[in-house]
């Protein structure tokens, strides 16, 4: 259960499916991502049969092979969309520190202390990027993780986005035949500049909005992977400022981010290559 690391995680679910299966059962259920192990995580059950139909697994869904169950493009039948935030509680040290960004932010952990009148406790932010052989005390940590199964990388907006003032640098006629086998999954038209020349083109919001972002960036991730003739997938490098301080930090921004910088294992590139 501790993976080795002297750490074991409790999560509470909201969806009435879950709530309903830990009731019935009468014990605690320990139980891993239903997912193959670094690739896109799943947001519907759809996904987790996509990845585990081959496997001696039970898919509870009920709208399971109903049209009820056809997920819109670009969306997900997660409420969220990312993964919940992972904080580690130490009473040692009185801290608590966030491993893995998701929907709760610092601030909000923040402020849940301080309506609870605890003040002694310091929030903090540990984000790690390890091997994949690392023990680690929480998921998604490693640097490749959330993985298409196609050659995936982040490209440095300060090129491609059009509102940047390098932005008027041309495509060599090498990038030109490489979009051609090339999905671009976007965010905010950051790499809209590429649309008319890659093979395909989806934003995960045109809008900047992190909460749409956040709801399709894994539907998006597989969709991409699944268009046909695709040899490369590339997202932007979100650049995203730090607002901790003033206490309007977006965190669905942040598990955003950390998502599509883990599933390019990290890789930037000014170039395309």
């Amino acid at each position: 259960v501790m993976a080795g690391t002297g750490y074991v995680a409790c999560r509470s679910p909201c969806h009435p499916i879950a709530r309903t299966l830990i009731k019935e059962s009468g014990v605690p259920i320990a139980a891993p991502s239903a997912n193959r192990f670094g690739h896109v995580s799943p947001t519907s059950a759809k996904h987790v049969y996509d990845d585990l139909c081959g496997e001696d697994v039970w898919i509870v869904d009920p709208l399971m092979g109903t049209e009820e169950s056809q997920v819109e493009e670009g969306s997900s039948s997660c409420a969220v969309g990312v993964e919940s935030t992972v904080a580690k509680v130490d009473h040692a040290s009185r801290s608590i520190a966030i491993l893995r960004h998701g929907a709760v932010s610092s601030v909000q952990i923040r402020d849940c202390l301080a309506s609870h009148n605890i003040a002694s406790y310091s929030v903090t932010t540990q984000i790690k990027t390890t091997a994949e052989t690392v023990s680690n005390i929480a998921p998604g940590q490693t640097i490749r993780h959330y993985s298409p199964n196609v050659p995936s990388t982040l490209l440095s907006t300060r090129r491609f986005e059009q509102s940047s003032s390098t932005s008027s640098e041309p495509l060599s006629n090498e990038e030109l035949v490489i979009l051609k086998t090339s999905v671009v999954l976007d965010y905010g038209k950051r790499l809209s500049s590429l649309q008319p020349h890659c093979l395909s083109y989806r934003d995960l919001s045109p809008d900047n909005d992190s909460t749409q972002a956040a709801h399709a960036v894994f539907d998006g991730l597989r969709w991409a992977e699944n268009v046909e003739g695709v040899d490369r997938i590339y997202f932007p490098d979100l650049e995203v400022e730090d607002s901790e301080g003033n206490g309007t930090e977006d965190a669905l921004l942040l598990a955003v981010k950390d998502r599509l910088t883990r599933a390019a294992s990290g890789v930037v590139v000014t170039t395309l290559q």
